[in-house]
């Protein structure tokens, strides 16, 4: 399996630096318990026995998850869950001169 990003929560206390793994590369960063990283199968087992590492998450953050995060947390978790929704924009894809479409 290619490496896939996994969003994962630290417990309280724990840097990203002291509970990822080595062979887990850290992609970002919320601190002080955020942080979304770079894991193969055996990255992601080994996150999932890391001291330090309370939650690990390969899909979406559960919503029971979500209310346990302050609102900057929140934020973050949720743009970590719309990263892979469909997006709907006016016009995307058209040329600015498309007969019928509005350039902002």
């Amino acid at each position: 399996m290619d490496p896939a990003e996994v969003f994962i929560e630290l417990e309280p206390g724990t840097t990203a630096d002291a509970a990822v793994p080595p062979e887990v590369r850290v992609v970002q960063q919320m601190p002080p318990r955020l942080a979304i990283v770079s894991a193969d199968e055996a990255g992601i087992r080994a996150l999932e026995a890391a001291p330090g590492v309370s939650a690990v998450f390969a899909g979406d953050v559960p919503p029971e998850a979500l209310e346990r995060l302050d609102v900057v947390g929140r934020a973050f978790a949720t743009g970590w869950n719309e990263r892979r929704r469909p997006k709907d924009r006016i016009g995307d894809g058209l040329a600015w001169d498309t007969p019928g479409f509005e350039a902002p």
